[in-house]
């Protein structure tokens, strides 16, 4: 039986993946690492983890009540809890979600737990719940989103049997109670279902035998089963348009239907069809991407914007349309990532953080991703697709005058792709952008692979030309890579561009 490689690690959600697959965090020492096992409950050693990811400086608050977080001092009176958000930071909203998730409080536990216990509460009775009538930036501002109070209570609760203190019953059947608000929950009947429900309701089912709260696990497991069955689309894949969140969600729904006692083998199918031969499943859209077992076969959700083969000799590719992007989608409609014996040869760009800032802008944008881009325009389109063969699509979208229509044809070593593209503005600039993995260095005609394979890239209709970019491989992690364009100018253009791995 194939297994698949996904982290149930539900205990407290990071940037939209399962906890265990998060990149680039602070590893303890040996030292530390002993102690947190020692000392941290079971299901809470991700805690420390990731306060060591946001560089979590606890050195003074016993001696100057101020804690340092991801490079910003925070005072921890009663004011300098509510001035700690100011305009840059609600730019930054997952700064403000996990330093009021406070999981810098687990690490502070285990060298002094009343002063732990004493912070939580202070913070408690400094931030009141503003309620649901408040503005969403207010809700930001004091940590009484439905994010930032779950990942609270998951902390509270960790602390709770940890230091066995009762001043901490209060804070977390606070916190509980305000998620039992409908309109603190992200599901049916208010929305569609999504992954901070799901994580809401299992962190609410954990809780509520620590607190005494059996209405939690009651309401909890009422709105998983009404919102299980419309997560996903028929093809398997969920609405979140990323590949990373689609392995959250298998990962989060997997436990949930274990729960209910409820088949899930569509979505863990178009999971692995996702997987490239070598396990690695590219960033698409936000989110960090675990390693999954590949099942090697055929993906196609035409609604959901979706299709993925392996084909002989290692090739595998994903192709990216459908509806508008939202959620954690990216602007990578008619983007292809392609993967040939053993070499990642165009891939996805990622995300550094989601700090609101240039980096962002670009990594969702049409420029990291290979798609046909015009430039200084902005549009969203849905893009529609049909299948031509068995590894030949047509993609066409046309909004706001800008009309793209990409033919593309992916064999074992090579693809073919014809762009045929109008916008009624003579004037107008076109670039056909293709991503090269880390790992190619362009050439006159295409690029060179680290190991020696060449890539041979013909663009007809336009120049060729190559421009470095930033790849980001895991959270705030940077690598320097290439991506090769085709240029054109014109109210229409017709580009046609092979690229051969030899």
């Amino acid at each position: 039986m194939c297994v698949i490689r996904v982290a149930v690690g539900t205990a407290l959600l990071g940037f939209g993946v399962a906890s265990t697959s998060l990149v680039g965090m602070v590893a303890p020492s040996p030292t530390e690492a002993v102690a947190q096992r020692e000392t941290v409950p079971a299901g809470c050693a991700e805690i420390p983890r990731i306060s060591a990811r946001w560089q979590a400086d606890i050195s003074q608050v016993a001696s100057e009540r101020r804690v340092r977080f991801d490079g910003r001092w925070v005072s921890l009176s009663p004011q300098g809890w509510r001035d700690a958000y100011n305009a840059d930071v609600i730019r930054n909203s997952s700064w403000a979600l996990w330093f009021q998730a406070l999981v810098w409080v687990v690490p502070l536990a285990l060298e002094n737990a009343p002063l732990a216990v004493r912070t939580v509460v202070d913070q408690a009775n400094a931030i009141p719940d503003p309620g649901t009538s408040a503005s969403p930036a207010t809700q930001v501002a004091t940590g009484w989103t439905p994010g930032a109070i779950r990942n609270r209570l998951i902390t509270v609760r960790c602390l709770y049997l940890m230091t066995r203190d009762d001043r901490l019953v209060a804070v977390a059947r606070e916190l509980g109670d305000a998620l039992m608000d409908p309109k603190r929950y992200s599901g049916w009947p208010r929305s569609l279902p999504h992954n901070h429900g799901a994580l809401t309701s299992l962190a609410m089912i954990r809780a509520a035998k620590t607190f005494a709260r059996p209405q939690w696990t009651s309401v909890s497991l009422e709105r998983l089963e009404r919102d299980l069955p419309k997560v996903f689309s028929a093809c398997g894949m969920a609405r979140e348009q990323s590949s990373g969140y689609q392995a959250l969600n298998v990962s989060l729904w997997s436990e949930v239907a274990n729960l209910l006692d409820y088949k899930l083998s569509g979505p863990r199918y178009a999971l692995r069809a996702l997987a490239r031969p070598d396990g690695v499943l590219e960033h698409i859209g936000d989110g960090l991407a675990p390693a999954v077992e590949p099942n090697g076969q055929r993906l196609w959700c035409p609604r959901a914007g979706w299709a993925a083969n392996t084909l002989p000799g290692r090739t595998h590719y994903v192709l990216r349309f459908g509806p508008k992007a939202s959620l954690h989608g990216h602007s990578d409609h008619g983007a292809v990532t392609w993967f040939v014996q053993d070499i990642p040869v165009l891939s996805d760009r990622g995300l550094y953080d989601k700090t609101v800032n240039d980096r962002l802008t670009y990594a969702r944008g049409m420029a990291a991703h290979s798609v046909l881009e015009p430039l200084n325009v902005t549009i969203n389109p849905a893009t529609e697709a049909k299948r031509l063969d068995d590894n030949e699509y047509r993609l066409v979208d046309d909004t706001f005058g800008i009309r793209r229509e990409r033919t593309i044809k992916i064999a074992p070593r090579g693809i073919a792709v014809t762009d045929i593209a109008s916008s009624g503005n003579p004037e107008q600039e076109w670039v056909q952008h293709w991503q090269l993995a880390p790992g190619w260095t362009p050439t006159d005609g295409g690029a060179r692979y680290s190991d020696g394979t060449r890539l041979e890239v013909t663009c007809r209709g336009g120049a060729l030309s190559a421009v470095a970019v930033e790849s980001y491989p895991g959270w705030r992690q940077i690598q320097p890579a290439w991506d090769l364009q085709c240029r054109a100018t014109g109210s229409a253009v017709r580009l046609r561009t092979t690229l051969e791995v030899k």
